[in-house]
């Protein structure tokens, strides 16, 4: 059941014959079709969280993993940027004692 799941929502995604995808699911042992679904998936939360402009916009996503990750990885760019900033400040009143 798990595998005829898997391959409705590739065809789906993907808008092709689920016998395509059964066939590709065959053959790529790497799972390249999976791969691809994850990033789309991931994009789709990140884009709805660039869109959103209160919690409430972002209520459907309430305990999505790959939301979590998305509000991860945004802050965790916004501390390195923060981080960077603090450090070429610091350098930079370095030299001005200097």
């Amino acid at each position: 059941m798990g595998r005829i799941w898997l391959i409705a929502n590739v065809a789906a995604e993907f808008h092709v014959l689920p016998t395509a995808v059964a066939r590709d699911l065959d053959e790529d042992p790497e799972r390249l079709s999976l791969l691809c679904l994850s990033f789309l998936r991931y994009a789709e939360a990140k884009g709805a969280e660039e869109r959103s402009e209160s919690e409430s916009d972002l209520a459907a996503w309430k305990g999505s993993q790959l939301m979590e990750r998305v509000l991860e990885n945004k802050f965790a760019l916004h501390r390195e940027k923060t981080e960077a900033r603090k450090a070429r400040t610091s350098a930079e009143e370095e030299r001005g004692k200097a």
